[in-house]
């Protein structure tokens, strides 16, 4: 909160309004009463004003940042489906061409038998059956395949409309936060401040963080790892990546302003 200029530290009071003079003979008293200040009280409803102001930037950063940070979340669990149903989808081709050599064989098997005469009609009705129970497993196996792209297809269509929604936020929290996150490999993310070093803003600080296991790694940093091992330790503990983000930066600023 900032200090009043020093024109306003004065005691409250009323404040005179002398009236323009007539004539040097003129007693009359003023044409207007003096007005009154309550300067206390603007104070106080200047300060309550701000307060309000504050509140409502804080609420909007962290409504940010809760949306940035489900957009963050929602990579590796997009990752982590696709290579499940692509998973899925080579095992189904795959059962899918296996039935296909059975229904080859046995249709090899069915064109020998009724080469022979003497092939009884029960066995021949039974070649049928089996013939159809596996044109139906391939139908089927193929209706999932193709039920299983769809599917990933859809998702993959809703997540590239909510990347194209988030951007703007996303690219917005950058410029606010001064910082960008890239994406290294799978499970690897980069992040990339600026505004940490007073005498050249622009220059970038940055430290690679892997994610792919339940504890975080931090695999480069240009920090010297005295300093930001106890904040990895503690990020582990407590998973607060984002108090761990904070923390970070801070210490960038710290070893990077130095007098």
């Amino acid at each position: 909160m900032s200090t009043p200029q020093r024109f306003y530290n004065r005691t409250p009071g009323p404040i005179p309004v002398a009236r323009l003079p007539t004539d040097d003979n003129d007693s009359s008293p003023p044409l207007l009463a003096p007005l009154t200040l309550d300067y206390e009280k603007f104070l106080d409803d200047n300060n309550k004003c701000k307060e309000k102001i504050e509140a409502c930037i804080n609420l909007a950063k962290k409504n940010l940042q809760i949306k940035k940070q489900k957009w963050i979340n929602g990579i590796p669990a997009f990752e982590e489906e696709r290579q499940r149903t692509m998973r899925e989808l080579e095992s189904a081709l795959k059962a899918g061409s296996n039935l296909q050599e059975m229904l080859k064989k046995e249709q090899e098997e069915m064109d020998e038998i009724k080469r022979d005469v003497s092939l009884s009609q029960n066995q021949y009705q039974l070649l049928m059956d089996r013939k159809e129970s596996i044109q139906k497993q391939v139908a089927d196996m193929e209706e999932e395949v193709r039920k299983a792209r769809d599917a990933s297809n859809a998702r993959l269509q809703w997540l590239q409309k909510q990347s194209v929604k988030n951007e703007p936020e996303l690219k917005l929290y950058q410029e606010k936060s001064a910082m960008e996150i890239r994406a290294v490999r799978e499970d690897v993310v980069a992040f990339i401040f600026t505004c940490i070093n007073d005498r050249d803003p622009t220059r970038q600080y940055s430290f690679t963080l892997d994610c792919s296991a339940y504890q975080y790694k931090v695999l480069a940093c240009s920090l010297s790892s005295d300093i930001y091992n106890p904040l990895l330790t503690e990020l582990n503990i407590t998973r607060d990546l984002y108090a761990f983000i904070k923390k970070m930066r801070k210490a960038f600023r710290e070893v990077h302003n130095k007098s």
